[in-house]
């Protein structure tokens, strides 16, 4: 299977990395893929700090392959396009209240207990 020019992603932490396969090899029966990650400061960032902390670096370019997965840009664009579209009609109706629901929220925030 030859995954040099897949698109790839990465889930670390909480951030999700995007990347290119620019290399592969096997090893003891496994693919390692080589990446080049777009937009990825937060995680050299982070990555630069815990190697300071530790005064080494335990982090390989190599990533065995189910570490990461192959994505389809366009489908995935299609994707996030359509749940884009979802937030911005939940943000309309969050804005659009009927004047009972204006009123139901402002006594909902106004009927708190005062401290003792």
């Amino acid at each position: 299977m030859n995954l040099i020019g897949k698109s790839v992603s990465h889930v670390f932490a909480d951030t999700f990395r995007f990347g290119t396969v620019t290399e592969e090899k096997t090893e003891n029966s496994w693919t390692y893929v080589k990446v080049i990650w777009t937009d990825d400061e937060k995680y050299e960032m982070d990555k630069q700090r815990v190697i300071k902390l530790r005064g080494y670096n335990k982090y390989s370019e190599w990533y065995r392959i189910d570490s990461v997965n192959i994505i389809d840009t366009t489908s995935m664009i299609n994707t996030l396009k359509k749940l884009e579209k979802v937030e911005a009609k939940l943000q309309i109706k969050k804005k659009i209240l009927s004047p009972h629901q204006q009123r139901s929220k402002k006594v909902a925030f106004s009927t708190k207990i005062p401290a003792c």
